[in-house]
């Protein structure tokens, strides 16, 4: 160790001295060379740089053993040197990595910003074009020209085909556009009821007698327990609903779909007759109470002997005991129906089949050179679309994870699953409403999610742009209409990339629906894009003759 050391100390010392006479006979020659041209400052001045630069390079008094390393034969065995460390090959190779994951960052931060703009422009354009060229008409006024129009009508609705129940035949209505049936059974139900004894948990066990419209075996109770009789077989417990196949209003045929805005019930019972049947039972009508009771223990025959006046005209004692005093196994149900009355229809006018009828009112995109016939079967051929295909069309890509990870426009779709917003303009009323109304019960999107997307893109683009424009920094300080900023040069222009790209991206979104607005947007886009070069010729601009 110490023949080592010495050795390295010896080529430090013949280094040092060979480095610094090399500098003193540079010196001296520079020195005698400016000194010839008669710039004795300006010979002072380079020689001082000059050796400011080789005492740079000198070899530092104490490197480690490990950083030194012999020169290869014939450059001198004795010369010791150290290792020097290139700090322009790994700047460049951290520049170029900063760009490329800013550029990843860019490539999805502009599909959150389309998706959450695009979407809430969707929205204003359904909202604003709608209540703009909506039409009022009368119900009995057909015109044809209204065709793939959104237009508001208002008339009497009328059941063109009678309403049967699926399991009671007996029960038929006319002049109705719903039928409604209940049907329950009054049996035994478990419940348990927690409570705490010591340091456990445990569960007390009660039965009583209730209306249930689900059968509950009493084979799965907790013994010991009352026994519920067998469930007819065949009989469906529970609520079911028949709906008119034809709906009129005026001229108008309303589509099936829509229908399930009727929810107006009324009881039916008194547009019925007395004794429905089922399944081999005869239920007997309660008007006070509403329903039709059936007790299956006992027979028909039983039931309709010894009749007398009084309840329903079947008023024997069994048939007052079964509409009066119930017990376990008796079935009863109840009818519920929607009559014909008044009605206001907000959609798009369309023929179907030679029919006057309607579809939804959605968003479309339209350019400026189609007619107005073509817009308008634009209009139809839109709404005519299933609403999950509507929905699926705000994809980009295939579905399912693959989608997701390939596409991020999908991913974003997929956070917004859950989000519950009016995606169309399908509006029914029981009765007569303006055509404000229909506009007023549109769902609008969360305010607080909007702006969550909006501050998620604008973040991501700023980060993207800023990994960009940071290893150019040197450049950009020395653009003359950014050197005003000085060292926040690159700050400044990465703000400005980001806004700019927000606005373009509104843009671009207001030009498939609203064209005017696209033109105000643009003009916004390049104010943003120019406001840090005005504002920084503002700020350097001095008057004529000012003193510098």
């Amino acid at each position: 160790m110490t023949a080592v050391g010495d050795a390295t100390e010896t080529g430090r010392e013949r280094q040092q001295t060979f480095k610094l006479d090399a500098d003193k006979h540079q010196t001296v020659m520079l020195t005698h060379e400016l000194s010839m041209e008669g710039k004795g400052a300006a010979a002072k001045s380079v020689v001082q740089k000059h050796q400011r630069e080789r005492r740079a390079m000198d070899v530092p008094p104490f490197e480690r053993l490990g950083q030194l390393k012999r020169r290869r034969p014939g450059e001198g065995a004795n010369m010791i040197h150290a290792d020097v460390f290139d700090p322009n090959g790994d700047e460049h190779a951290i520049g170029l990595s900063s760009i490329i994951f800013g550029t990843m960052l860019i490539a999805l931060a502009i599909p959150i910003q389309w998706f959450n703009e695009a979407r809430s422009i969707k929205m204003e354009t359904m909202l604003s074009r709608g209540l703009r060229e909506c039409v009022s008409i009368d119900a009995t006024e057909v015109d044809t020209e209204n065709r793939g129009r959104l237009v508001h009508v208002h008339g009497r609705t009328r059941g063109s085909t009678p309403l049967v129940d699926a399991q009671f035949v007996d029960a038929q209505l006319r002049h109705g556009l719903k039928l409604q049936s209940t049907v329950e059974v009054f049996e035994w139900v478990q419940t348990t009821t927690p409570y705490m004894q010591g340091a456990g948990k445990r569960g007390q066990t009660r039965f009583q007698e209730e209306w249930t419209t689900i059968h509950h075996d009493s084979l799965r109770f907790r013994k010991p327990s009352p026994d519920n009789p067998r469930l007819l077989n065949g009989l469906m417990l529970g609520t079911s609903t028949m709906v008119c196949d034809r709906v009129e209003l005026g001229g108008f045929v309303l589509p099936g779909e829509i229908l399930s805005s009727f929810h107006r019930f009324l009881p039916a019972i008194r547009h019925l007759p007395a004794v429905v049947h089922a399944h081999g039972l005869s239920f007997f009508a309660n008007e006070e109470h509403g329903y039709y009771y059936a007790r299956p223990s006992a027979s028909t025959a039983n039931l309709m002997a010894r009749p007398s006046a009084g309840m329903a005209g079947f008023s024997s004692a069994s048939v007052t005991n079964v509409l009066t005093e119930h017990e376990v196994g008796d079935i009863r149900v109840r009818f519920m129906w929607v009559p014909e009355g008044e009605a206001t229809v907000v959609a798009v006018q369309c023929d179907w089949d030679g029919t006057e009828t309607f579809v939804p009112y959605r968003p479309v995109a339209q350019a400026p050179c189609l007619s107005d016939f073509q817009a308008r079967q634009m209009q139809i051929d839109e709404g005519e679309r299933p609403l999950k295909h509507f929905k699926a069309g705000k994809t980009c890509c295939s579905e399912g994870v693959g989608g997701c990870c390939c596409c991020p426009c999908n991913a974003i779709a997929c956070c917004c699953t859950q989000e519950v917003v009016t995606e169309e303009i399908f509006y029914l009323s029981d009765k007569f409403d303006p055509v404000e109304k229909a506009f007023q019960k549109v769902v609008h999107r969360n305010p607080l999610r909007v702006w969550n997307f909006r501050f998620a893109g604008w973040c991501t683009m700023f980060l993207g742009t800023g990994m960009i424009v940071r290893p150019l920094t040197g450049f950009i300080e020395e653009v003359h209409a950014l050197s005003f900023y000085g060292n926040a040069s690159g700050l400044v222009l990465t703000g400005t990339i980001t806004f700019t790209t927000a606005a373009l991206i509104v843009t671009a979104a207001y030009m498939c629906y609203r064209p005017v607005m696209a033109v105000q947007w643009f003009g916004l886009t390049c104010l943003v894009a120019a406001s840090p070069v005005f504002l920084g010729n503002a700020l350097c601009w001095k008057p004529a003759g000012a003193a510098h």
